[in-house]
Order: C-alpha cells, then sequence, then structure tokens
C-alpha cells in the first residue's frame, strides 16, 4: 500500500505532546488514526502520549457519562 504524504502530520507533530487535549476530527476512513499512530510511533516514547478512538464503544461509553 502507498503511504499518502500529509501536510497535517508537521502541524500534529507541533501540537502533540504540549500538555493539552488535541483532538482530531474529520470523515470516517480518511487515515486519521494511521496518520496519528504514525506520528506518535516515529515522535514518542511508550506511554508519553496516549489516544483515545471514539469509533470504539468502550471510548464513547467513558466519554460520554456524566
Amino acid at each position: 500500500m502507498k503511504e499518502i504524504k500529509r501536510d497535517l502530520q508537521k502541524v500534529l507533530e507541533g501540537k502533540i505532546g504540549s500538555g493539552k487535549v488535541l483532538i482530531l476530527i474529520g470523515p470516517r476512513q480518511v487515515g486519521k488514526t494511521t496518520l496519528l499512530r504514525k506520528i506518535l510511533s516515529e515522535n514518542f516514547e511508550n506511554n508519553s502520549v496516549q489516544y483515545w478512538n471514539c469509533d470504539e464503544v468502550e471510548v464513547r461509553k467513558i466519554l460520554s457519562e456524566e
């Protein structure tokens, strides 16, 4: 599979790990999770940054609880 170079990658690399929450939204199946996993694997040690995929039922349940 050919990887598409994304202009957004450099922007995200500068924002991730700043100590703030970053929310990446967009249409389904456009590569958000793939891009995020690539950035994290290339730039961050294990457990220094975490991400939650809101397509997962358990994550949606946690985030919707009051």
